[in-house]
């Protein structure tokens, strides 16, 4: 596996990683909606802005991939030998 190509998947575990805190802030909103939890440093408001925050960089870090890994590694995919006949 060559480094561009490892430094997209490791870009796409960045946006799962921020996805699964986004579903961990929608479970806090609920938790603070309903009551079970108190005592929290911040609102339910803020937790939805925190939510829509995790999923914007979620979303663009695993959909975007592409084009965080051409930033990043600029010219061409390289091509295997063994491919090019």
């Amino acid at each position: 596996m060559r480094p561009r190509h490892l430094f997209g998947v490791l870009i796409r575990i960045g946006g799962v990683w921020e996805l699964a805190y986004a579903v961990m802030e929608a479970f806090e909103i609920v938790a603070k909606l309903t009551g079970l939890k108190s005592g929290s440093t911040y609102t339910w408001q803020f937790s939805v802005i925190f939510m829509f925050a995790y999923l914007l960089v979620g979303f663009v870090l695993f959909f975007g991939v592409e084009y965080i890994v051409a930033l990043a590694y600029p010219g061409p995919d390289e091509v295997d030998e063994a491919r090019r006949f």
